[in-house]
């Protein structure tokens, strides 16, 4: 005691906090003490404080913090949701597939395929047995020949690693006959190209070997799996049309 003033004994832990929430310190002088009390641990280590809603992360309370002026963050975005078109109904059509990339057509058939590589625009689907596959210039037209899956059902990947032994080989006339379904006007086509490749100044040597050939005889410069294709050696796609015929669809070499 000096000069007949005192001074008042400190404040317990929990006094402080009780007067904290309920303003009763008025000089920043009193609210500092408040705060160092806290901040220092002045209350019973047997037990801890239990921190309000709105401590701060240096744990100790404001000096003049009151429940009703809180400020709480703003609510989290409302997403809108937005209805889809049915595109099951009018005006919305059938979805229409992307082009192929072109890193992968043209396929030269008479290179060996990557089919992992192929496999990127071709799926190697499953067709059934006894299913005629069209070989079919992208110009149009009738197709130049048809290949067959056969008793048993086969992948489209099998076919055309058929297709390469076949225009890889001699023609034997077994597969010349089956593949042209014995429609004259196409065997006659692959005659002429035949005749037109071998032609060597003599033009009717190579209608001599082509007689040859129709008579079964194992020839050595005969007609080839190539002939078929009439120069139509790039595949620019294996599709099924809308009636459900298999296509291999074949082009010229041309300048890309």
């Amino acid at each position: 005691m000096i000069d007949g003033s005192h001074e008042d004994p400190p404040l317990s832990f929990p006094e402080v906090k009780t007067r904290l929430w309920q303003g009763q310190f008025h000089s920043s002088s009193e609210s500092s003490a408040a705060n160092r009390t806290i901040m220092h641990g002045q209350h019973n280590p047997t037990q801890p404080p239990s921190s309000p809603p709105w401590a701060t992360n240096a744990g100790y309370l404001p000096a003049q913090v009151h429940p009703q002026r809180l400020q709480f963050p703003p609510p989290t975005p409302f997403l809108h949701t937005v209805s889809l078109p049915d595109v099951n109904g009018l005006p919305y059509g059938p979805v229409v597939a992307p082009l192929p990339p072109r890193d992968v057509f043209p396929v030269d058939l008479t290179s060996a395929i990557d089919f992992h590589h192929l496999s990127r625009s071709v799926e190697d689907y499953l067709i059934p047995a006894q299913t005629p596959i069209y070989i079919r210039p992208t110009t149009g037209g009738p197709y130049l020949f048809q290949l067959n899956t056969g008793p048993s059902a086969r992948r489209v990947f099998s076919i055309l690693h058929d297709l390469q032994t076949l225009i890889g080989t001699p023609l034997s006339l077994h597969d010349f006959r089956a593949g042209l379904s014995l429609k004259l006007s196409a065997q006659r086509a692959v005659r002429q190209y035949f005749v037109d490749r071998t032609r060597s100044g003599v033009h009717l040597e190579g209608a001599r070997v082509w007689r040859s050939f129709l008579k079964g005889r194992d020839l050595v410069d005969g007609p080839v799996g190539t002939d078929l294709l009439r120069g139509h050696i790039f595949m620019w796609g294996f599709t099924q049309d809308n009636e459900g015929n298999w296509i291999i669809h074949v082009d010229l070499p041309r300048v890309l």
